[in-house]
């Protein structure tokens, strides 16, 4: 069965002489494996078949072979939709969306379907292309991590673990960030406890401005995300607390690799 759908590239690498072998996320199928034939290989007019379609972080049309049980697919066609070509302007707009990427491969199972996660991805991609058009080469490293970061809150709602930053898990109380200097926060919950109680209970700790942060982020809509540019050390906490809450809720670690390069950088 030849089926197409919407699609963004998450992993490509060499096959053979000619061609490659993918991992793509589809809003139609989930995460897929394709093997694209000739894919390597220059046509007259000097380019691929597929032009830019298969590049890294593209978001893309494919159409496919679909066979049931096979754990690769033969690529028939791609069309670009959106190149990634011009987040290679910036250094760090490129590998927070290798970061990007590699959490898709890491929290997602094979043909798993959640349209909405793939939604998600594409809001994320779109607000690092306008962070690019806005700045070019000099986009700072924490507009383009607070993108990434936005993305984790709403990757956890859509995984059923949404974080609920505003109020005490135990009290139910609402709690503000400037109560205090610092504040534990629930890994079961996402949520802050009572200062007045975070003594009896384990967790996360993030200082005033990083919760201030996080509650700012998990109620922003993404066209507003690129706007927002914080300490490096609010985003350094923020990375640690949500790599913590998806391991807790998933045992799968969030960009193990990328993540940990990109705040070394």
């Amino acid at each position: 069965m030849i089926v197409t759908t919407p699609a963004i590239i998450v992993k490509s690498r060499k096959f053979k002489e000619s061609s490659k072998l993918l991992t793509a996320y589809t809003r139609d199928f989930g995460k897929l494996s394709f093997v694209a034939n000739g894919a390597r290989r220059m046509s007259k007019k000097g380019g691929s078949r597929f032009g830019s379609a298969l590049d890294p972080l593209s978001l893309c049309t494919l159409s496919f072979q679909k066979k049931e049980g096979r754990d690769l697919h033969t690529l028939i066609s791609a069309e670009a939709i959106h190149s990634s070509l011009d987040l290679q302007q910036s250094y760090d707009v490129l590998t927070t969306g290798f970061a990007l990427a590699e959490s898709i491969l890491s929290t997602q199972l094979e043909e798993q379907v959640h349209p909405d996660i793939f939604d998600r991805v594409v809001e994320a991609l779109n607000a690092l292309h306008s962070l690019v058009a806005a700045h070019g080469e000099h986009v700072r490293p924490s507009q383009a991590e607070t993108v990434l970061i936005h993305f984790y809150i709403k990757l956890a709602e859509s995984m059923g673990f949404a974080l609920h930053p505003f109020r005490c898990p135990i009290t139910q109380e609402d709690v503000h960030p400037r109560q205090a200097e610092h504040f534990t926060m629930s890994l079961s919950d996402g949520a802050p406890f009572q200062p007045r109680i975070a003594g009896y209970h384990q967790g996360y700790r993030l200082d005033t401005y990083a919760l201030e942060a996080l509650q700012e982020l998990f109620s922003m809509e993404s066209t507003k995300v690129c706007t927002r540019n914080y300490e490096a050390f609010v985003i350094g906490q923020l990375h640690e607390f949500l790599g913590r809450y998806f391991v807790y809720h998933c045992e799968r670690q969030l960009t193990p690799r990328t993540d940990a390069f990109i705040r070394e950088a």
